[in-house]
């Protein structure tokens, strides 16, 4: 075996942590000033451009998300929405108990 590939989340990721994203969304639109709804809903939907890297950087993202919902975000909105966005995502990221020695076997092995 050459490679072993994993779906980040909930595969690496503690599923339980995932029920915090919506509550991390929301409190990103209030910082961009935009219906939680609306930029979930957005988020969901442009998966793949931000998985890919087609917005660019973490705040662009979020003006692209933002825009798309109608809302031109001002440059400290967008700052302060980043700062949420992210701190939001390191939440969601907790590692599933056990994944890291997983991955240490794993890389051992070659």
């Amino acid at each position: 075996m050459k490679a072993v590939v994993f779906d980040f989340f909930g595969t690496l990721t503690d599923p339980s942590a995932e029920a915090g994203r919506l509550a991390s969304f929301a409190a990103t639109a209030a910082a961009l000033g935009m219906p939680a709804d609306a930029f979930a809903t957005t988020m969901a939907a442009t998966f793949r451009e931000r998985a890919t890297g087609a917005f660019g950087d973490t705040r662009a993202t979020l003006q692209a998300v933002a825009q798309r919902c109608g809302v031109t975000p001002t440059p400290a909105a967008l700052d302060a929405a980043t700062a949420v966005q992210l701190a939001g995502a390191a939440t969601v990221r907790t590692p599933r108990p056990g994944v890291l020695t997983v991955l240490a076997t794993l890389r051992e092995r070659g």
